[in-house]
Order: C-alpha cells, then structure tokens, then sequence
C-alpha cells in the first residue's frame, strides 16, 4: 500500500515540482554527457544502461527538479530503471518531465481548478503519472489507442515508493480515439484540462478544439506538423520557396498556432533534449467581469479566446 500524503480537501496546495536554478544549472552540464543522435538526445537510450555516475547525475537532476517529492526519484531511478528497464528511456524521462512542470504549474495557476485533466496520445503515460501524484484531488484519464506495459509500471513503482493514496484511486488508463466531444467513447466533462505532449498533426488541434469545446485549460506540444495543418505553409508546393532551418519552420507554424488561440504563453524545454521543444499553454475559461449585470439578465462580458484564421503571408510564390 502506498504512503503518499494527502494534501488536504478540494482547496489543498499541492507539492510545487518549480526546478530551481540549481536544478536548470545541473541540467545544462548533465545533457551534454547523455547520449546523443545529432544535435538532440537519443531516442533509444536507455536509462538502465548508463553508467553508474550518469545514473548518479540523473537522480540529483531529479531531486532538485523535485525538492518536496524526493521519492520520484526513487521511484524512477531505483524502481522502473531496475526492474523495467525497457520502460524508461532517457530522451521520454526528460521531455516528460520537463514538460509536466509546465502543465503542473500552469493547471495551480488556473481558477477555477479543473476536475480532471486528460492526458491525451499519451503513449508510455508516464505525464498523466506525474501528474496524478501532484495533484490527488484531480482525475487523470491518460488516453491512447493502446495501453503499454510501462503504464502499469509507473503505477507499481508509485505503489510501493509513493506517499499517500494509492494513484489508483484518480489515475485510470483509457483505450479508444479521440473524436468530436468524446475521448475514448466517453464524453468530455467540463472543467477539464488536456495536455498532449508531442502529439503528430492534427492532435495538436484536436487538443485544443477539445479544450475550446469544453472551456477548458491544455498544454500542448506539437511535434510533426504537415505543411498547412494548423493553417499556415511554410514551404510552396511547387518547391520554389522554404524555410532552410527545420527549427524555423517550427518556431513558425507553433507560433501562428498558439496566436490563433491567444494562448497564454509559448514556453520552451532545452533543446538539447527534443526539437520539438515549444509548449503552448492557455485556456479557455470563460470568465464573467460583472456578475451583477448577469445576475440582472443582460449579458454579460465574456473574455475567450477565439479560433479566428490570421491573414498571414511568409513569402510570394
């Protein structure tokens, strides 16, 4: 049985997983000596196959990223690592992880909290995790079209080294699509939050209309994005223009996408990790500025964000 603390009611303050400036400073120096593939981590790597002082130096990164929970690092390093080693790869470790912190401290900023958060195409679902062990109070419904193995990993290794409540009791794993208002054939509940990391073309949108459907929060990170997708082309069909930098193109197309739903914020993890590193946050609560004109029957101000197309034009054909 787990012995994670509780943190209280509906109103609790959950642990606050802010890396420091300790934390971005091993950070820089750890990332040059894990395994790379170009300019970026291996995909392939495993954590279990590092040396014993890469170990070492991942398990520091991880209890400063984590100061109040110093059992993830235990969970991770001396659980999963060991016993699952094929379940933890170190370029996911990192991208997750630095992705969660965002999500995690965006979702404590947003009023009112939300009720569940959707971790969506979440593939290994180690955020949806991460995530549920932050915040007890909230469901977190990770969602893909198959559940790996390493999900209920996560979950043993949370049992046995966690404090507090079983994440069984508000982490679940959902097999199925998402489509129109249904995630998983099951409708979205309001007060939501949708987070997907890296999910390919149009699950980015996909995300967002959710979101927006739902009046809802979301992070999201783009990863392979086909020309025209999110509304924007960055290269002409007939080949006689483009953008030569990849990482341009990019930084365009999740630019026009977070302005076009007047997101919140564009964040970025080190790209030494992945190059898909923008995190697009926001949300789509609406908010009432006179609760007495409501209250009166005449409508009210309302403060949302909308879905508009930008006139944009990068180059001439």
């Amino acid at each position: 049985m787990s012995k994670r603390k509780q943190h209280g009611s509906s109103s609790e303050q959950p642990k606050k997983h802010k890396s420091s400036k300790q934390s971005s400073k091993h950070q820089l120096s750890l990332l040059d000596q894990l395994p790379s593939r170009e300019s970026t981590l291996c995909q392939h790597a495993l954590v279990h196959d590092l040396s014993p002082a890469l170990k070492q130096l991942i398990k520091q990164w991880l209890l400063t990223s984590f100061p109040h929970s110093p059992e993830i690092a235990t969970v991770l390093m001396e659980h999963v690592a060991v016993h699952n080693p094929t379940h933890l790869r170190v370029k996911e470790l990192f991208e997750t992880i630095e992705v969660v912190k965002h999500a995690g401290n965006h979702i404590q900023e947003l009023k009112p909290k939300p009720k569940v958060v959707y971790d969506l195409a979440c593939g290994h679902g180690l955020g949806g995790v991460l995530l549920g062990y932050r915040f007890p109070s909230l469901q977190i419904v990770c969602v893909d079209r198959e559940k790996r193995d390493c999900f209920a990993s996560y979950m043993e290794a949370f049992k046995v080294h966690g404090e507090g409540l079983d994440l069984s009791n508000n982490v679940t794993f959902k097999e199925g699509e998402v489509q129109g208002n249904t995630i998983a054939g099951e409708v979205v509940q309001g007060n939501s939050y949708h987070m997907c990391i890296h999910g390919c073309n149009e699950m980015s949108v996909i995300a967002l209309d959710i979101a927006k459907a739902t009046q809802s929060g979301y992070t999201v990170v783009p990863c392979c994005i086909r020309d025209n997708v999110f509304g924007v082309r960055t290269r002409s069909s007939g080949g006689r223009w483009s953008f030569g930098s990849d990482d341009i193109r990019y930084a365009v197309q999740v630019g026009y996408l977070g302005g076009k739903v007047c997101c919140d914020r564009i964040a970025t993890i080190d790209r030494r990790i992945t190059n898909r590193n923008l995190v697009v946050l926001g949300d789509f609560i609406a908010t009432i500025e006179d609760e007495d004109v409501a209250a009166n029957g005449v409508d009210a101000t309302v403060q949302q964000p909308a879905v508009v197309p930008l006139p944009i034009v990068l180059a001439k054909e």
